[in-house]
Parts: structure tokens; sequence; C-alpha cells
């Protein structure tokens, strides 16, 4: 990539960014957050990294140069806009790569100096035929390569998933976690891999990790339910009922029919209903009891500060569900 497409990524990124903070109506924020994840994951981009806004940011925000832009647009006459109109005929012939091709081509380009040094280019001249022919022999000859050494990272993959899956059932979370992450470390575009590794941390209690990954895993595939409804079981756990309702509904909108996702997101919408009547009457009550008790028929009790009493939660055929289909 170009300078100039780099920095106009991340001015996207920027602008996304600012858009997702302030929320507009008729905005979906998680999907458009999912959507800035995905962009920031490709192009190897962080706005909130210092070196990132020093090397890629400009002095503009993206909204100012694209009205500016239209302006110049509206006058063909203007001897900038025949500038501007150059440089966008110059980024067109040379398109953005993703970042797997830009990687290939890195490694690419270092197999055809050692092969250049081992001679297999010897006897034919830059830009001729032959040589033509021998570089793109030596291409399809790494991708052959690349794909078998994939290949291999996936097996490996599944058998460091497989593993966790097997510590987990035995209560070793912790050396679960460590396996799920080789497999991430190993095949990072797999999203069953984040999902089983929030499990494993939902099991700990230790939610905001759990969000972490799930979030991952729907960054990677966001048509993965599981990963929504574990999403949502770990913000229904830390208290945060309105974002467990969004993330059920995601979870259901993906798997219409499974009964676990209709149970948990009906129990968390109404522990949202809950807390919105405590908050609105400041009675610290809930609507359906009058003594405090959870909807659940006084077997889920809240602590000081909307935190859910997790073992009554356990109770719930629901919840119960969620925990046994843990692992994918």
């Amino acid at each position: 990539m170009s300078e100039i497409q780099q920095k106009l990524v991340f001015s996207i990124l920027q602008h996304l960014t600012e858009v997702s903070a302030k929320a507009p109506e008729g905005v979906d924020v998680e999907s458009l957050e999912v959507a800035i994840q995905c962009l920031g994951q490709a192009f190897s981009m962080d706005v909130a990294d210092e070196e990132h806004k020093k090397q890629y940011a400009i002095g503009s925000p993206l909204e100012h140069i694209f009205k500016y832009g239209l302006a110049l647009d509206a006058s063909e006459d203007s001897p900038i806009s025949g500038l501007i109109k150059k440089a966008l005929d110059t980024a067109e012939k040379n398109p953005i790569k993703s970042r797997e091709e830009q990687i290939f081509e890195e490694k690419f380009q270092k197999y055809l100096t050692t092969l250049t040094e081992k001679g297999f280019f010897t006897g034919t001249e830059p830009g001729s035929q032959e040589y033509n022919d021998r570089v793109e022999k030596a291409r399809s000859r790494l991708k052959e390569e690349e794909e078998k050494a994939n290949k291999v990272r996936m097996e490996k993959a599944e058998e460091k998933k497989a593993e966790g899956n097997a510590l987990l059932r035995e209560n070793k979370t912790d050396e679960a976690i460590e396996k799920y992450t080789e497999a991430i470390e190993l095949n990072p575009y797999n999203a069953i891999y984040y999902a089983n590794r929030a499990a494993a941390y939902t099991s700990l209690r230790r939610h905001d990790k759990a969000i972490e990954d799930c979030k991952r895993a729907v960054t990677v595939d966001p048509k993965y339910g599981k990963a929504f409804s574990r999403m949502g079981l770990a913000y229904f756990s830390l208290g945060r009922y309105h974002e467990a309702v969004h993330a059920y509904e995601r979870a259901k909108e993906l798997d219409p029919d499974n009964q676990s996702i209709l149970q948990s997101l009906e129990i968390a919408k109404k522990k949202h209903a809950d807390k919105v009547a405590e908050e609105g009457g400041g009675h610290g009550h809930s609507h359906d009891a009058g003594h405090g008790h959870s909807h659940d028929g006084g077997h889920g009790h809240s602590h000081a500060g909307g935190t859910p009493d997790l073992s009554g939660l356990m109770n719930n055929p629901g919840i119960q569900n969620m925990v046994n289909s843990f692992q994918s």
C-alpha cells in the first residue's frame, strides 16, 4: 500500500470510531464496532495506538476533506481538481491488497531473492518471457508450499482445541485456556477457538475477558451465533442486562430454534426490566416480587451494584444449557 492509501484507511477508521462513540440514531453500534475491528485487523491499524497516529493521522477530519472534494468536483475548471483526479487514477492502478496478500508478497520477494542467489534465473533477462515464466513458476511453487504448511498449522490448531476441550471437561481451566491460546496463535481466523476460550474465562468468572474473546470471534465470523450467546451470558453475569439482551437477540437471529438462547433471552429481558424499575422507583426492589427477589422464584438475589448471584442463576435451566453447550 502507498502512504496515501494507508492514511486514507486510517482516516476511515478514525471517522467510524467517532461515529461509534456518538451512537447516532439508526446506527447499529455493535455491528459498527465489529466492522471497525475487522478493518483494523485487516490493515494492522489501531486508531488508539500513538505510533500509528504519528505515522498515519492527517491534520483534517475525513468528513471535512470529503466535503472539500465534493466542492472541487463541482468545479471542473479548477486546476487542483485535475491534480486530484490524476491522484485518484494512480490509486486505481495500485489497488489495496488484503493483509494476507501483502504478507505473501513479502515472502515471495524474499523467495525470489533466494532463488536468484541459487541461480534459478541464470541465462534469462529480467522482463523477458522466459524470466517472467520462471517468476510465475516460483510463485506457484511458493503458494503450494504455503498451502501445505497452512494445512499442517490448521491440523495442529485443531489438536490444541481438542486438548483444550478435554482439559475444560476435567475442570483444568487455566490449562485449557493455554491450549486455546496456542490454537489461536496457529490459526487466528477460527471463531470457535476464541469462543471456547471465552467459555473457559466465563467458568473462572473472568467475564470481561470472555466478552473480549466473543467480540474477536464475531469479528472473524459475524454469523457465529454461539459466540453471541456466550457474550450474552458474560454480560448477564456482570449485571449488564441491556447488553446481554442485545447479544442474545443477535444469537436468536442466527439460531432462532435454540431453546437455550430463547430462555436466556427472556431471563435477560426480565432482569433488565427489574433493573430499570429499581433505578426508576429508587426502592431497590424488583417489580415482580417486591422483596428484592429475581423473577425466577426468589433463588437469584442480586448483590449490591447489580451483580447477580451466580449460584442462584446456575439453577436456571437456560443457564445450565448454556454451560453444558460451552464446548464447540
